[in-house]
């Protein structure tokens, strides 16, 4: 099934998602920190300013004040009114000197806003109590400076208020506040300020690892590409850069010229197994136990059978002519009761119709070269077997004829020569002589007989020695008739030898 999306692709989107993510961590981040840190400063900022207005009012604080204008024992709202007249002037200095900057004094003894400024926004609060949860009655009951957001006189306001202490005792407090609308307004740009930096800053280093990537992603394409190739044709090589990734796929390639070589000489041993099995005068079949379908016949069969379409048949249709599996199937002691192969060699003798001929088989499982567990039957011809087997005992018969022939009859007629030699060196009567020089002639015939039985032998084993030796035809032929005279006396026949005058002595 093709891919959807390409490495490249993949890469990108992983790219984009995992710059997207960052960007929005990072954009959280530092707004959450810039936050934190614009409020930190408008908090410094806004008990600053309210140190100073402070450090503005007289040391005596608001009783200095009235005693100056003689108005200790004036009305709430008279001292209420010289107190403001004195101080306005630097709040509204203050409170104007920034948009939404809110500052003013407040009297604990008189309970009221003394000066708010500026004036012209918050004039109008001058004499009024603050409510009795606000936050400025705890600064003026702990005498701790407190800074607290939330709605207040003037609305929703970030509100830093300090005590106002003279001769030891907290004689009201003075705020500076600002509007959290305003604060909201300048987060809001910031924030929009921070995300189209990170954006902006984003997709550049987007782009640019984009572009340092490309080149990787190419070969990495060109890798896989090339393993895809090479799957298909060890011949085929990777082509990438110098590298870690070229040291890669010279790896690869590397890897694959020794699969290749290996794979080649595979390929030439099944072939040289093939030769060997298709040129072994013996039956060689090959079949799957499972399917009993034949994977491999050699030459051999195929000639006895007169057949060479036997490959994908079946065993028991190409080995017996069956129409179904036969029922002396060696398959079934090839495997134990759960199916798992035996190691067993079975051998057994069998008369093979088809080819008319007693076989020696020998059935044996063997892993293929291509993995599966197969069948190999070898059959050999056990007429040819037998044959030779009778050929060879007949010649061990003859050997050990021959072999007693020449220690058991040779020894004795040297013997009987030795005796008719001492005899005839005995002065023997002259017919005694006459009976001893036959038997002496007898015997020394019956031993050429002998020697010419042993030089068949010799013959036979190629090891005949051929002699040239002088010797007198008269006396051989005397000698011959001397051995048979007597024979023919026996019977009354008359036996007589004629020489050539021609013949040498």
């Amino acid at each position: 099934m093709k891919r959807l999306f390409s490495l490249q692709h993949q890469v990108i989107l992983v790219l984009m998602a995992f710059m997207g993510l960052s960007f929005l961590l990072t954009g959280y981040l530092v707004r959450d920190i810039s936050q934190s840190m614009i409020l930190r400063e408008k908090q410094e900022k806004l008990l600053t300013i309210a140190h100073i207005l402070d450090a503005r009012l007289p040391p005596e604080g608001f009783d200095g004040i009235l005693l100056r204008y003689h108005a200790e024992n004036a009305t709430r709202e008279d001292k209420i009114r010289i107190l403001n007249r004195v101080l306005r002037q630097d709040t509204d200095n203050i409170g104007e000197s920034a948009p939404g900057l809110g500052v003013g004094f407040y009297s604990r003894d008189l309970d009221a806003i003394v000066t708010y400024g500026p004036s012209i926004s918050f004039g109008s609060t001058v004499g009024t109590s603050v409510a009795a949860d606000h936050p400025g009655r705890q600064v003026m009951e702990t005498s701790t400076q407190i800074v607290k957001s939330g709605s207040m006189v003037r609305g929703d306001i970030l509100n830093a208020m300090i005590p106002i202490q003279r001769g030891g005792k907290t004689i009201g407090y003075i705020w500076a506040n600002e509007l959290t609308t305003d604060i909201s307004a300048q987060l809001g740009n910031m924030t929009r300020n921070i995300f189209l930096v990170t954006l902006l800053s984003s997709s550049l280093i987007f782009i640019l690892l984009i572009l340092l990537a490309r080149r990787t992603l190419n070969d990495i394409d060109r890798i896989i590409t090339g393993t895809r190739n090479i799957r298909n044709d060890l011949s085929q090589r990777i082509e990438v850069r110098k590298g870690d990734l070229g040291e890669i796929a010279d790896n690869i390639n590397g890897m694959a010229e020794s699969v290749g070589k290996a794979v080649d000489k595979a390929n030439n041993a099944i072939a040289v197994l093939q030769n060997v099995m298709s040129n072994v005068d013996a039956m060689i079949c090959v079949c799957d136990p499972q399917t009993k379908k034949v994977v491999y016949i050699n030459d051999w069969l195929c000639r006895r059978l007169g057949r060479n379409d036997l490959e994908g048949k079946t065993c028991y249709e190409v080995l017996h002519g069956h129409t179904e599996p036969c029922s002396f199937c060696p398959h079934k002691y090839l495997f134990d009761e759960d199916g798992h192969p035996v190691d067993e060699i079975l051998n057994r003798t069998i008369h093979n119709q088809l080819i008319n001929c007693n076989l020696m088989v020998t059935d044996k499982l063997v892993k293929w070269y291509d993995g599966r567990v197969l069948h190999m039957e070898i059959g050999t011809d056990a007429t040819e077997r037998n044959a030779k087997a009778i050929s060879e005992a007949v010649n061990q018969a003859q050997q050990s004829f021959l072999a007693r022939f020449n220690h058991e009859i040779r020894p004795p007629m040297d013997n009987i020569l030795g005796v008719t030699h001492t005899a005839l060196e005995a002065f023997p009567s002259p017919e005694q002589a006459a009976y001893l020089q036959k038997i002496q002639s007898s015997a020394r015939g019956l031993l050429e007989v002998i020697n010419d039985i042993m030089d068949y032998q010799r013959i036979e084993a190629n090891e005949i020695i051929i002699e040239k030796q002088a010797f007198n035809v008269r006396k051989a032929i005397e000698s011959v008739k001397k051995a048979i005279m007597p024979r023919a006396e026996a019977k009354y026949l008359e036996f007589q030898v004629t020489v050539d005058n021609s013949i040498p002595e």
